[in-house]
């Protein structure tokens, strides 16, 4: 359990990170009532590829799936994490949810989470997220990109003033992408496909 914390201009805020090769499993973690300002990267980073090529490096407009690798006793897990009433003023990401191909970060929810950025919330090779009560306010790109994900619901809350895409969804293994009870008045286009 982690609770009651203040983050002012950390480079990052609640960070989690592995790659391949290192094994073991990340669970059952609780946290909440975290307040953060002036975090120059992540707010909330899970980053499988530490030390890698990730996803989110790939040549702009890049759809295509990494690679899979065998599962073995070196493929991490990150699992059954609960974040909930996080605030964040200014980060230069409010979400990272970057799991392997492989290996999906599974069962992250997130919970009255409430954040400005540079850049909204991504998730790449995830599978059961769930998203409640999380108003983003991103300067560029969409409030929230889904990538080759699986059983995302995305419940409640709204679109911040000024959102242009609410949600992109691309990437071949996309699927199960709930939307429910989500103000989308304030976003100009509420969801886009690629």
């Amino acid at each position: 359990l982690v609770e009651r914390c203040t983050f002012l201009g950390t480079d990052v805020g609640l960070r989690f990170k592995t790659t391949r090769g290192r094994g073991g499993v990340v669970e059952k973690i609780w946290i909440r009532d975290v307040q953060m300002k002036d975090i120059p990267t992540d707010a909330v980073g899970f980053n499988m590829y530490y030390g890698g090529e990730a996803p989110t490096e790939a040549p702009e407009g890049s759809t295509a799936p990494r690679p899979a690798m065998p599962v073995n006793e070196g493929t991490p897990q990150f699992r059954d994490i609960v974040l909930t009433r996080i605030l964040c003023r200014g980060a230069g990401r409010a979400v990272m949810l970057e799991g392997l191909p492989e290996m999906p970060i599974r069962g992250i929810v997130l919970d009255d989470v409430r954040m400005t950025a540079t850049r909204g919330l991504a998730a790449v090779d995830a599978d059961a997220i769930t998203l409640r009560r999380v108003e983003i306010a991103a300067q560029a790109g969409p409030a929230l990109a889904v990538r080759h994900s699986r059983n995302v619901a995305i419940e409640g809350g709204a679109a911040a003033p000024g959102t242009g895409v609410y949600l992109r969804v691309d990437g071949a293994a996309a699927s199960g992408i709930r939307v429910s009870g989500v103000d989308l008045t304030n976003a100009k286009t509420p969801v886009e496909t690629g």
